[in-house]
């Protein structure tokens, strides 16, 4: 990360997290969300990171954003219940115990996902 820290700050609806990235450009930055993961990867700078979120956000909503200027890629998330986290991570959970429950909620994303994407081929096909 340049040596630079991650900002984050809330409210109790957003979480908004703050990375500076240099020399980049948001084409190139890949950012993933599900219910309790955030992953943003820029390739070409082989960078990873990923944030274990401390509660549930709305990965799906249309209020989510992610923003890339002035080298600093900001993302906004949106809480699915409104409080206050305190922490932005899950810190009390082992390496293992963090590994499964990162595995498990990109598991239920991709099962939504996967059944959307069954009741659009079968919306478009019942149209023909």
């Amino acid at each position: 990360m340049q040596g630079k820290q991650v900002e984050w700050f809330e409210d109790k609806k957003t979480v908004k997290i703050r990375l500076p990235i240099k020399g980049t450009s948001i084409k190139k930055i890949e950012v993933e969300v599900s219910d309790l993961v955030l992953k943003v990867n820029v390739t070409e700078k082989n960078m990873v990171r990923v944030f274990d979120l401390k509660h549930e956000v709305e990965w799906q909503s249309k209020e989510q954003q992610s923003i890339y200027q002035n080298e600093v890629l900001e993302i906004q998330l949106i809480k699915k219940s409104e409080e206050i986290w305190g922490e932005l991570t899950e810190a009390k959970l082992s390496k293992e115990e963090l590994k499964v429950r990162r595995a498990d909620s990109l598991k239920r994303k991709e099962e939504v996902v996967a059944a959307q994407l069954k009741e659009y081929e079968s919306l478009k096909y019942s149209m023909c």
